[in-house]
C-alpha cells in the first residue's frame, strides 16, 4: 500500500485581502512591491504615527530631525531619494491625499506602502516617490466591544553634549591664546564658584534642560453593529511634555507641552442587500505652547532648537545666570538677568524664562460619504463606489512675547560692597500680543467601477477603471497666484488576470495632470506592466514543499511623475517687472539713467518629473509558513527634475535664469525583509522582524 500525500496551500492566507492602490487584491494575486503594517505592529508609544513606522517596512527611510512635541514630525522617504526636488510620498488616509502625522494608532487598520511602478501608476503624476496608504479602521457585525488604553511613560533626553566646566575652558584658552590670559587667580575663582557673579561658571545646558519629561495618552474604542449598520467610534487624549525648566516667578509655563484630541466615528450602512453607505468623519485638535523664539517671528518652529544653539553659542564664563539688583522696600533681594559686560552675546535663560509664550492650535477635520453599489443584476462581479470627502486644516498662533531686562556686572562698590551693575538692555513691562492665522480646504470626488470574476475555476479576472477630481485652496495665501485653487484631475484603470493561481499578469495605467503646467502639457500617460509566477503551485514542484512552502517570482516595469516641483507656480507664463535694479545709462557723459520694465521670469514649457522603475522580486515561505522572505531588486531612472539653470551667462542679459526640466537621478538597490511567528499552545507566541535596505543614486 503506498501513498501520495500532497500539502495544499493555507487558502486563507492567499484569499486575504490586501490594500492596493485605489482597491484590494488578493494577496496571491499582488504583483508589486508592496509591504503592509497592522496596528498591532504600530502600538509603541509614540505621538507622531510617521516615527513609529520606523524599521517596520523594509525601503521605507525614517528620520526624525527633532523630538520637540509638535514639530517630531518625520521625513519619510520610500527606496531613498531619487530627485532634486521633493521626494516625499504620497500619503492616502482612506484614499483621501491627507497628512497621516497626528493620526492616533488607536484609529488605524493598515499601512501599506507601494514601493514599485506597478504599484502606485494609476496615480499617475502624483506616484514617482511611492505611495503610502493609511486604512483606517471599520466597524463589524458583532456584539458592542469597548476598549480603554491608558498609558504613562517618562521620556529621557539621551545624547546631551557634556562641555567643559569655566576653569577648563579659562586654562584651555590660556593655552591657545600662547600666554597667560586668564590669571591664576580668576581661575581659581571660577573653579570655586566663590563669586558667582564677578567670576560665573554656568552649565548653561543644566540651567535649562532638565534630563526627564512626562507623556501619557488615554483612548477608548467602541467597535460593533449588526446586519443594517457597522461603527466604529475612538476618542482619545495625549499630553506630551518638553525638557525645559518652568520658571516659578512667572504666570505662565516656559516649558513645551503639547495636548492632542482624537476623534473618529466610521460608519457603515446596507441601505438594501445590495447598496451600502458609509460616513468617515475624523478629527484632531492639537493645544501647543511653547517659549517665545529667540527670534521676532512668531511661527510655530523649533524653539528648543534656537536655545540649544544659544547654550552652544555662550560659554561658561562671560554672563551669570542672574545677578542681584538690591533689596526692595520689604527687604527682599531683587534679581534681575545677567549679561556679558563686553560683547553682545544674549543670556540664554532670560530667553527662556523671561521672554513670553506662543500658542499655537491646530484643527483637521476630515470627512468622506462613500456608496458602494453591487451590479451583479448586470454582471457577476462588478460594483460601483462614489465618494466625496471635504477636509479642513487651520492653524491660529497667538504670541505673547518680551524682551527681559539685563544687567552686566562691573566690579563691587568700595562703600556700599553692593556689585557696581551696568544696564545692558531695558526690557518690556508687559508681555506683547501678535497673531496669524492660517488654514486650507480640500475637496475630492471619485467615481470607480471594480471587477472580479472566475471563470472555470482557474481563470480569474479583475478590472477597475476610476475618474477622480481634487481641488486645494490656501486660505491664507500670500498673492493672487497662491490663492488660486491647486487642482489634479486624472482617470486609472486596472486590469488583472491569473490562471490557475500560477501565472499572473497585471497592467495598470493612470491618465492625470496638474494645472501647473501648460495647457499641452497638462495631462500625462503613466502605464506599468507586471507578471507573476507561483512556482510553489506546479505540480512539478510538490516534491519541494515540504521545505519550501512557498514561491513567487514578480517582475514589473513602469513609468510615474512626480508634479511636487519647486520654484515658481506656472511656470509657463512669463512675468514683467518694472525695477531700477537693471538701469543704462545713455548720453554724452553716461549721465542719463534710465530704468527698466523687463522679464522677471521667462516662460519655460515645463512639465512634472518622469520616473521609469524596474522591480524583481521574490517571495518565500519556508518552516511550515512560520518563516516569511521577502527580497526586491529595484532601479530607478528620474529625468526631467525641475531646476533653475545655473550655466547661463549674465551677458545674456537676463534677471533670472529661468527652470527648466533639466536634471537627472539613477537611484538604485534592494531591500530584504525577514519575518518569523511561531506559537505554541495557544498561550505562547514569538514573532521576529528584521528588514534591511540599500540604495544609491547618481546625479
Amino acid at each position: 500500500l503506498s501513498l501520495d500525500i500532497y500539502m495544499e496551500e493555507d487558502t486563507l492566507e492567499m484569499d486575504a485581502a490586501v490594500v492596493v492602490g485605489m482597491g484590494h487584491q488578493r494577496k496571491a494575486s499582488v504583483i508589486g512591491a508592496i509591504s503592509s503594517v497592522s496596528r498591532d505592529a504600530l502600538k509603541i508609544p509614540q505621538r507622531n504615527l510617521t516615527n513609529a513606522l520606523a524599521g517596520k517596512i523594509a525601503g521605507a527611510v525614517v528620520v526624525q530631525r527633532t523630538g520637540e512635541p509638535g514639530l517630531d514630525n518625520a521625513e519619510f522617504w520610500i527606496r531613498g531619494i531619487s530627485s532634486l526636488n521633493s521626494s516625499a510620498p504620497l500619503v492616502l488616509v482612506d484614499g483621501v491625499e491627507r497628512s497621516m502625522s497626528d493620526l492616533s494608532i488607536e484609529e488605524i487598520e493598515t499601512i501599506s506602502v507601494l514601493k514599485d511602478a506597478s504599484a502606485t501608476a494609476v496615480y499617475g503624476v502624483r506616484a514617482a516617490n511611492g505611495v503610502v496608504l493609511v486604512t483606517t479602521r471599520k466597524g463589524i457585525a458583532q456584539k458592542a466591544t469597548i476598549d480603554v488604553k491608558i498609558e504613562s511613560g517618562i521620556s529621557n533626553l539621551v545624547n546631551m553634549p557634556k562641555l567643559l566646566d569655566g576653569a577648563n575652558y579659562m586654562r584651555l584658552y590660556n593655552e591657545a591664546y600662547g600666554s597667560e590670559f586668564y590669571s591664576p587667580e580668576q581661575i581659581r575663582m571660577t573653579e570655586t564658584h566663590a563669586d558667582p557673579y564677578l567670576y560665573p561658571n554656568v552649565n548653561w545646558f543644566d540651567e535649562l534642560f532638565t534630563k526627564f519629561s512626562t507623556n501619557s495618552q488615554v483612548s477608548v474604542n467602541v467597535r460593533g453593529g449588526g446586519e443594517r449598520a457597522r461603527y466604529y467610534v475612538t476618542a482619545s487624549y495625549l499630553r506630551d511634555n518638553g525638557n525645559l525648566y518652568n520658571n516659578p516667578d512667572t504666570d505662565y509655563n516656559t516649558n513645551i507641552n503639547i495636548t492632542r484630541y482624537n476623534f473618529r466615528s466610521n460608519i457603515d450602512m446596507s441601505l438594501t442587500k445590495t447598496t451600502t453607505l458609509s460616513l468617515e468623519i475624523g478629527a484632531n485638535m492639537t493645544d501647543a505652547h511653547q517659549p517665545r523664539p529667540i527670534t521676532s517671528s512668531n511661527n510655530f518652529q523649533s524653539q528648543a532648537s534656537e536655545l540649544f544653539s544659544a547654550c552652544y553659542q555662550q560659554d561658561p564664563i562671560t554672563t551669570p545666570v542672574r545677578v542681584p539688583l538690591g533689596y526692595n522696600e520689604f527687604g527682599e533681594m531683587q534679581w534681575g538677568w545677567g549679561a556679558p559686560l563686553s560683547t553682545s552675546v544674549g543670556n540664554p535663560a532670560e530667553r527662556l524664562f523671561g521672554s513670553g509664550y506662543n500658542k499655537t492650535y491646530r484643527t483637521s477635520v476630515m470627512s468622506q460619504i462613500i456608496l458602494k453599489q453591487n451590479l451583479d443584476f448586470l454582471t457577476k462581479g462588478l460594483d460601483f463606489t462614489a465618494s466625496f470627502s471635504y477636509d479642513v486644516n487651520t492653524v491660529s498662533i497667538q504670541s505673547r512675547g518680551k524682551y527681559s531686562s539685563l544687567y552686566a556686572v562691573n566690579g563691587v562698590d568700595d562703600e556700599t560692597g553692593l556689585y557696581s551693575l551696568v544696564p545692558k538692555r531695558e526690557g518690556d513691562e508687559f508681555l506683547g500680543y501678535s497673531y496669524s492665522n492660517t488654514g486650507d480646504r480640500a475637496d475630492e470626488f471619485k467615481a470607480q467601477f471594480n471587477y472580479e470574476r472566475v471563470f472555470n475555476e482557474r481563470h480569474r479576472v479583475g478590472a477597475m477603471a476610476m475618474y477622480y477630481q481634487r481641488s486645494f485652496n490656501n486660505l491664507a495665501a500670500g498673492s493672487s497666484i497662491l490663492a488660486l485653487p491647486y487642482r489634479k484631475q486624472g482617470l486609472a484603470f486596472r486590469a488583472t488576470y491569473s490562471y490557475d493561481d500560477r501565472y499572473f499578469i497585471e497592467y495598470n495605467m493612470g491618465y492625470n495632470g496638474s494645472e501647473n503646467f501648460a495647457p499641452k502639457n497638462r495631462y500625462g500617460f503613466f502605464p506599468s506592466v507586471g507578471l507573476g509566477w507561483v512556482i510553489s503551485n506546479e505540480p512539478f514542484f510538490r516534491g519541494a514543499t515540504e521545505v519550501i512552502q512557498y514561491l513567487k517570482l514578480r517582475g514589473t516595469w513602469g513609468r510615474v511623475g512626480n508634479s511636487q516641483i519647486s520654484g515658481r507656480r506656472f511656470a509657463y507664463l512669463a512675468t514683467v517687472k518694472d525695477t531700477n535694479d537693471t538701469s543704462y545709462q545713455f548720453g554724452k557723459n553716461m549721465d542719463q539713467t534710465y530704468g527698466t520694465t523687463a522679464i522677471d521670469e521667462y516662460a519655460v514649457d515645463v512639465t512634472w518629473e518622469v520616473a521609469d522603475k524596474t522591480d524583481i522580486g521574490v517571495d518565500m515561505r519556508l518552516l511550515n509558513n512560520k518563516l516569511n522572505l521577502q527580497f526586491d531588486y529595484f532601479k530607478e531612472s528620474r529625468e526631467g527634475i525641475y531646476l533653475r539653470r545655473s550655466s547661463i551667462p549674465s551677458y545674456v542679459g537676463m534677471i533670472n535664469n529661468p527652470y527648466g526640466n533639466i536634471g537627472k537621478v539613477e537611484n538604485k538597490g534592494f531591500e530584504l525583509s525577514v519575518n518569523y511567528a511561531n506559537s505554541w499552545g495557544g498561550d505562547w507566541s514569538l514573532s521576529l522582524m528584521g528588514n534591511y535596505s540599500f540604495n544609491r543614486n547618481k546625479v
